[in-house]
């Protein structure tokens, strides 16, 4: 049986330090994500935009020693391409808009916990960020290409049968990033989740705060494929 991760909505109307988040509609689309229970693996993938950046990433994560939902170990591997924007001082200029576009890479491992409540995984590992910014900023941890320590974690908190939260942390040391996100849901009868979704991410040069809302756990039946 596949349970994947389906049709994200976020709508941005914060502002930043720096001026960096501009208020106004950001929309991301999660694609369909196949989520197998019994081979101890699953792949997610998605897209998304708003008017401070854009960004794509593709994820596999495998439980080489029992199935995804028990405790146990983890691997995970992902890759991802954004375009941002920030504004920053350069020599002679004020107030001036950087664009940052930047492709990476993770691969981590990790150790699962799961309960009756929910679950919860930290995660240790390598990431690589390669960023070009125009106009150059030599000043900024983006002005880079290397290789940097990631922790993350993530959980899922079940309040009851029907109330519960996702949630997720990361923090990339070397280039000083950091994202947080909070998911409160509701599941219906059909175990669709939808609710409020809540995210930051930040650096040395930049602030982007996010909020909107989120449908997951929608199963979709494709001819010849199966049930996705």
């Amino acid at each position: 049986m596949f349970m994947p991760k389906f049709a994200c909505l976020r709508h941005s109307a914060f502002k930043s330090k720096h001026s960096l988040l501009w208020p106004g509609l950001a929309i991301s689309f999660c694609l369909p994500v196949p989520q197998t229970q019994a081979d101890g693996g699953y792949l997610s993938m998605g897209v998304g935009s708003s008017q401070e950046d854009m960004w794509s990433w593709q994820s596999v994560s495998w439980a080489p020693f029992a199935n995804i939902d028990e405790t146990g170990f983890l691997v995970r591997a992902a890759i991802r391409t954004e375009t941002k924007t920030y504004v920053t001082e350069l020599p002679g200029r004020k107030d001036v808009r950087i664009w940052a576009q930047g492709v990476g890479a993770d691969g981590e491992v990790g150790w699962q916990y799961v309960d009756d409540w929910g679950s919860i995984t930290a995660w240790a590992g390598i990431a690589w960020r390669d960023y070009f910014l125009s106009p150059d900023d030599p000043n900024s941890k983006l002005a880079t290409n290397e290789l940097g320590a990631k922790v993350s974690v993530n959980g899922h908190y079940r309040l009851d049968p029907n109330w519960g939260v996702f949630g997720y942390g990361e923090y990339l040391a070397g280039f000083e990033e950091w994202f947080v996100e909070a998911k409160p849901y509701y599941q219906l009868d059909s175990g669709l989740k939808l609710g409020p979704e809540f995210s930051m991410s930040g650096g040395e040069d930049y602030v982007h705060a996010r909020g909107g809302i989120f449908v997951t756990g929608y199963e979709l039946n494709v001819p010849w494929v199966g049930q996705f």
